[in-house]
């Protein structure tokens, strides 16, 4: 089986000056992969109950408010999507014209090439012509854990209410029409990813949440770091900063996330700018 070797990273804890609050610090740890120019320094990102997270910070643009420090540091990277189905639609926040609505297949993956994976919904043994889904998933540092042969259910959901919003989870098929997955037996998240809103779909293992730095700036506006919960054990819990990316335990295996943009501009009718991705990987053998 394909495996990803995740490279050996030391927790270090200590107690926080204020309340003995327990902070965890990654070795090298930080994103990758964003564009432009970046830097990468260490900081402290403070919660709204108190409690701070260890990350590394590495974004492209601050913002200017008067909030100050690296957790006040602004990003605006985004996630592409674009489904195509077998019955020749779209669906994508990126599609003119495009409605919205939602996709829930389950197949073999068939192909998967830089960005792109696509699925066959005709079963294993059935008398039926493939039933192909191809979908375009791109955005910096992201890279979808995939591989021909495995049985996947893909969900998308795009909704419209004055902006755009997108979201899309892909989990492993242990079985699927009676046949085992011929790689991977485990029920597991493979990838999940959002643009426009700051949370995941309802039954996704993996829960998001935006919590405010207290940056200031014009009324309503405000930035935001992305707490990533894994629904099945609430306490493994990963907090990001923009441009930040880190991993996360899983069940036999990681979480490797990217927090691309979080913040409110207190404009009116500007209220999609949150994005993340949150993909697997799995130790050696």
């Amino acid at each position: 089986m394909r495996r990803w070797l995740v490279l050996g990273s030391v927790f270090l804890f200590a107690f926080a000056a204020c309340g003995g609050t327990a902070v965890v610090e990654a070795e090298g740890t930080g994103g990758s992969g964003g564009t432009g120019s970046s830097s990468s320094t260490a900081s402290t990102a403070s919660t709204a109950s108190g409690t701070s997270t260890g990350q590394t910070s590495s974004s492209t643009s601050a913002s200017s408010g008067g909030g100050g420090g690296l957790s006040c540091d602004r990003t605006n990277d985004g996630f592409e999507l674009l489904v195509e189905s077998a019955d020749g639609s779209q669906l994508g926040c990126g599609v003119t014209g495009a409605s919205a609505g939602s996709v829930d297949v389950s197949g073999a993956v068939v192909e998967v090439s830089d960005g792109v994976f696509v699925i066959d919904a005709c079963p294993p043994g059935a008398n039926c012509a493939p039933q192909l889904t191809k979908i375009q998933a791109n955005a910096a540092g992201f890279f979808p854990y995939l591989w021909p042969g495995l049985f996947v259910r893909v969900q998308v959901v795009v909704d419209q209410p004055w902006g755009c919003e997108q979201r899309i989870v892909v989990r492993n098929l242990p079985t699927w029409a009676g046949q085992p997955n011929p790689y991977e037996a485990q029920e597991r998240l493979f990838f999940a990813a959002a643009d426009g809103v700051a949370s995941s779909l309802a039954d996704s293992p993996v829960a998001v949440e935006a919590v405010p730095l207290g940056c200031a700036g014009a009324p309503y506006a405000d930035d935001y770091l992305l707490r990533f919960t894994n629904v099945a054990n609430p306490a493994q819990q990963l907090e990001l900063l923009m441009g930040q990316e880190d991993y996360m335990p899983a069940e036999n295996h990681y979480w490797w996330a990217r927090n691309l943009r979080s913040f409110e501009t207190g404009a009116d009718d500007d209220y999609w700018n949150w994005s993340y991705w949150i993909t697997t990987m799995d130790l050696d053998g």
